[in-house]
């Protein structure tokens, strides 16, 4: 099956924030998940990687209010990152230098996370500023 087969399916995906003041829907399979490692990926969740599904912006449906703040990003292009505004939870970024409106969703925040394990995954490592 393609990549443009799987986008073509219906999903029922759903995540929130740690406080459920903000919730996603995510009609569409994702384009596909992402395991990053980056260092400003670690800097930003306190983690040695993050997952996140990368998913066509009009395919979210996003409800409560959200703060951004403008970040870098490994390829110099920055990122946009979204959290709740009252709990802080890191819910999803749009990398600027996307031409195509995608935006990835942090996996951590899906209500149902072993499903990704039946997902494929991309490793991605880059140097990102030492």
């Amino acid at each position: 099956m393609s990549s443009s087969q799987c986008h073509n399916m219906k999903t029922n995906l759903a995540g929130r924030c740690a406080c459920g003041r903000v919730t996603y829907q995510i009609s569409q399979e994702p384009l596909f998940t992402l395991a990053c490692h980056c260092r400003d990926c670690q800097r930003s969740t306190g983690s040695a990687v993050v997952i996140h599904l990368v998913v066509v912006e009009r395919d979210v449906e996003i409800s409560g209010k959200t703060r951004l703040s403008v970040l870098r990003s490994g390829s110099g292009g920055g990122r946009e990152s979204h959290y709740c505004a009252e709990c802080g939870t890191n819910l999803w970024c749009r990398y600027l230098y996307h031409r195509v409106a995608v935006i990835a969703v942090r996996a951590g925040t899906l209500d149902d996370p072993p499903r990704l394990a039946r997902r494929p995954t991309f490793l991605y490592e880059v140097n990102c500023h030492g």
